[in-house]
C-alpha cells in the first residue's frame, strides 16, 4: 500500500525535494570525473591515478568515488606507517616479554588490509579483474521500449485498392 505524499511544508522543513518536481531522467550527480572534495593534498595523486586507471579500463562508475577516496587515504596511511616503522624498527624490546612487534605494526597491517579490500572491490586485483564489467557508454546503454518504438521511424505501406470485380445490376424491364 503506497504512502501518502509529504506536504510541501514538510519538504521545505526537511530540505528535501518532492519526487513530482523532478524532471524525467534528471540526475543529481554532477557529470565528469569525481572531484577531490575534502581529500588531503597528499592523497590526491593516488586518487587521480586510480580514477584514471578505472576510466581507461572503462570501469569507473559514480559509486566508485567513495571507495577510491578510502583507498587513497589508506595508501597514504600505509606509507606513513611504513616510513615510521623503517625508522623506529618493526620490533621493540620489552623487559618483561622480550622482543615484540611495534604497536604501529597493527595500524600498518590494517591500512594494508583496507587497501587490498578496496582494490578487490574496484576490480583491480588479479583475482577480481575478470569480474569487473565495463561501464556502458551512450550507444551501448539499453534503450527503453518506447524509445525503440519511436526510433524505428515511419513504416509506409503503400495502399492499393483491391482488385474486385463490380457487378452491375441488371436493368429491370
Amino acid at each position: 500500500m503506497p504512502r501518502t505524499a509529504k506536504p510541501e511544508e514538510l519538504h521545505r522543513l526537511t530540505g528535501t525535494v518532492p519526487q513530482a518536481t523532478m524532471g524525467v531522467g534528471e540526475s543529481r550527480i554532477p557529470a565528469g570525473r569525481p572531484k577531490f572534495g575534502n581529500l588531503p593534498k597528499e592523497c590526491r595523486p593516488t586518487f587521480k591515478r586510480v580514477n584514471k586507471l578505472l576510466a581507461d579500463r572503462q570501469h569507473l562508475t559514480e559509486g566508485d568515488e567513495y571507495l577510491v577516496r578510502l583507498y587513497a587515504v589508506a595508501e597514504n596511511r600505509y606509507w606513513k606507517f611504513k616510513n615510521e616503522l623503517d625508522v623506529h624498527g618493526w620490533t621493540i624490546e620489552d623487559p618483561e616479554k622480550g622482543e615484540i612487534d611495534n604497536p604501529l605494526c597493527k595500524h600498518f597491517y590494517k591500512a594494508e588490509n583496507v587497501m587490498m579490500t578496496c582494490l578487490e572491490r574496484l576490480g583491480l586485483s588479479p583475482m577480481s579483474r575478470d569480474k569487473a564489467k565495463r561501464t556502458r557508454q551512450g550507444s551501448d546503454a539499453p534503450k527503453d521500449a518506447f524509445d525503440q518504438f519511436l526510433e524505428r521511424g515511419p513504416v509506409i505501406v503503400p495502399f492499393r485498392a483491391p482488385d474486385v470485380e463490380v457487378e452491375e445490376p441488371e436493368p429491370e424491364v
